[in-house]
This record gives C-alpha cells, sequence and structure tokens, in this order.
C-alpha cells in the first residue's frame, strides 16, 4: 500500500510538473491556432499517455469497470482491422485514428475508476491556477493584443472545455467561492466562445436548482446572474453574427451538409455509421473548400472531422449507437468512481453541449481533466480526503 501511495504521488506529481511547462509556455508564446499549439496539445497527449501506461503496469482494472474495457478494445481492435482489410484509396488513416481518439480515452479511463493520485485539494489548487492564468491571458490579449478569440494553449472552447469540467466537480462539493465564480464567469465572457457560454449557463442552472427547492433567498441572486449570463451569451452571438443570418454559422452550415449526407443512409448505418476512414461526398467537399486543414491534401478528400461538431461526426462514423455508449461511459465512470448522479448529469451535459461545437469527448482537454476528476470521486469514496 505504500509502494503505491509514492506512485501515486509520482504520477501526480508528473501531471503537474509536465502541464505547469505546457501552460506557462502557452501563457507567454501562443497567439494563435498554429504550430505552437498543436505541439502543446501533443505535450499533452503525451502526458496523458504516460500516466496511462504507468496507471495499467501498476494497478489492475476495477472489475465493474471490465465491461467497459472490453467493449472499447474490441470495437477499437476490429474497426482498425477492418480499415486495413477494407483499405482502399480514398480512406485516410490520419483521419480514422482521430476518429477512434474517443474509444482509446475512454478505453483508458477503465484503470482510473481507483486511482487515488488526486484530491479535492489538488483539484482545487488546479482550479485555481488554471482560472487565474486563463483570465490573465484572455484579458491582456483582449485589451492589448486586440485578438477576439484568444488561447491559453489551445482553441479555447477546448481548454475552456477542461475547465467547466473541474468547475462543475467542485461545484457539487461546494467549494467555489463567489469571487472565483466570477472570475471564470468573466473569462468565459472574454474568450467569445459560445460552446463554452452553453456549458457555463448548463451548470449555473443545474446548480440553482437546489436553491429554488429549499425557496431559499439565493434564487434571487440565481435569477439575476442567470439574466445576466445569458445577456452574456446572447451578446457573443449577436457579436459573432455581425448582423448575418444564422446560415453564416459555421455549424449550421455544418448540420445541413451532415443532413444531406446521411439522409439516404440504410437503417444500419444510422445504427453503426458509416463505413470508417469513407470521405464525404464530393459535393459536401466542394462546399466546405475554404476548411482546408481539414482535408487530404493528397487526395483532395475531406472526412468527417470537418464537421467540428464531435455529435456529429461520431454520428457520422459510428452511428448513433456508438454516440449513446460513449456519453453513458462518460456517466458511468463519474458513477463508478463514487460520483453522485447530478456530478455524472452535469459532466455529461458539459460534453453534450460541447460536442455541438467541436470534439468534446474526442480530445485530451477532456481526457486529463477527466481522469483527475475520477481520481479525486475515488479519494473522496475511500475516505482519504487529501492524504495522499
Amino acid at each position: 500500500m505504500l509502494a503505491s501511495s509514492w506512485l501515486a504521488v509520482i504520477q501526480r506529481r508528473m501531471i503537474e510538473v509536465a502541464s505547469l511547462a505546457i501552460i506557462f509556455v502557452g501563457f507567454f508564446l501562443a497567439t494563435d491556432q498554429g504550430e505552437l499549439t498543436k505541439n502543446l496539445s501533443l505535450g499533452f497527449e503525451l502526458v496523458f499517455l504516460l500516466a496511462f501506461l504507468s496507471q495499467a503496469l501498476r494497478l489492475g482494472i476495477d472489475r465493474r469497470a471490465y465491461g467497459l474495457f472490453w467493449i472499447f478494445s474490441l470495437y477499437l481492435a476490429s474497426q482498425l482491422t477492418i480499415f486495413f482489410l477494407n483499405k482502399d484509396a480514398d480512406k485516410s488513416l490520419y483521419f480514422t485514428i482521430q476518429s477512434l481518439k474517443v474509444f482509446y480515452y475512454l478505453l483508458a479511463a477503465a484503470w482510473f475508476v481507483r486511482w487515488r493520485a488526486f484530491s479535492y485539494t489538488h483539484l482545487d489548487s488546479i482550479f485555481r491556477f488554471l482560472v487565474g492564468m486563463l483570465f490573465i491571458k484572455y484579458l491582456v490579449s483582449r485589451f492589448f493584443f486586440g485578438i477576439d478569440r484568444p488561447v491559453l494553449v489551445v482553441e479555447n472552447n477546448y481548454e475552456l472545455q477542461g475547465a467547466l469540467l473541474i468547475y462543475a466537480a467542485l461545484l457539487i462539493k461546494g467549494r467555489v467561492d463567489f469571487y472565483l465564480r466570477a472570475i471564470l464567469w468573466a473569462t468565459i465572457i472574454l474568450s467569445g466562445s459560445r460552446s463554452a457560454m452553453a456549458g457555463l449557463l448548463f451548470v449555473e442552472l443545474v446548480d440553482g436548482l437546489k436553491w429554488i427547492k429549499k425557496a431559499d433567498w439565493r434564487v434571487f441572486l440565481y435569477v439575476l446572474v442567470g439574466s445576466l449570463l445569458l445577456i452574456a451569451v446572447y451578446s457573443v452571438f449577436a457579436s459573432r453574427l455581425d448582423g448575418k443570418d444564422l446560415e453564416s454559422i459555421d455549424r449550421v452550415r455544418f448540420f445541413r451538409i451532415f443532413v444531406d449526407e446521411i439522409e439516404n443512409w440504410s437503417l444500419f448505418e444510422y445504427f453503426f455509421g458509416a463505413e470508417l476512414g469513407r470521405p464525404l461526398s464530393n459535393y459536401a467537399c466542394s462546399i466546405l473548400t475554404f476548411y482546408s486543414g481539414f482535408f487530404d491534401q493528397e487526395k483532395g478528400t475531406c472526412y468527417s472531422s470537418i464537421f467540428h461538431a464531435f455529435n456529429m461526426r461520431i454520428i457520422y462514423d459510428h452511428g448513433f449507437f456508438w454516440a449513446l455508449v460513449v456519453f453513458s461511459a462518460v456517466f458511468y465512470y463519474v458513477r463508478l468512481a463514487g460520483g453522485s448522479r447530478k456530478a455524472a448529469f452535469l459532466l455529461t451535459g458539459i460534453l453534450l453541449l460541447n460536442g455541438m461545437s467541436v470534439s468534446s469527448v474526442n480530445n485530451v482537454y477532456f481526457a486529463l481533466p477527466f481522469i483527475i476528476i475520477l481520481s479525486v470521486l475515488n479519494n473522496e469514496r475511500e475516505g482519504l480526503h487529501g492524504k495522499i
């Protein structure tokens, strides 16, 4: 047990030190979504991989998570096997791997249900540091450099999702004071991120229900704050539209093309998606040529990742069945680690809302905060309360 505790401390220190280094580099050098932000994201991917490998080598899977582990393992293996056996000129290995990343993250999460590296004390410190860095960077970027969509490390839709997941986990335990909440609200308003605005509004509305049930005086405060947040959300949407109609929103355009792509599907395809690695139609790609970064430059084809929104991408690549499995797995993992139904609902809801705009569960800015939250919940369940 002592050796296990020391290993958990080493894992925690590794994650903390590496993440601090990456965040500091982003804080001083990242100004937009260029090569630097890609490399910083690769750094977080490496941190997650090292945490996963060290955990897999030192600790077995909780028997209650065996089912999900085997489901995701067999699905990953079968999809990659089918891809290589049926590979043709139009299929892309890179975009196929991008499509399957979510199953790798959720497979790895099976090892972290019993992890004891982090406590609520650690999570509180992480959140305070992260929100402080985000607020200062966004404030300086906005008012001194005129950057409309500021970044700390990567596109703010991603990094703010991680912050919201941690916020929700702390909020349920009543560990976030009003001033810290206000700084987070200001940070998200400064970010100009619609998905983060929607996620924050969702969290605050769910949290506010407890005061309504108690007929507490704080209901008035929540109504006031909720109204201000709604005004802020509307202002962000209006500023992003800049006098144009809804058709000018790229996610609306993506959704229309997505509907066109799946309207002639068979029942089987609606359940399990298109053939993995299959490009979108030439018509769809011709409309979306502006998003050249999501094209295979050699073949001139585009793939589901061009939809940006995870909810559309997973349905196109894996069908409604696997979309349901993925979000159910997130809910189930939180419950396995000792989280309440409310915690599981909040975390899953944040990811669903983020998935309407960007990659949600399919990136490391979900995966790393998620395993830390699982560790915190497990520590609380075991009654360790930060003793590790």
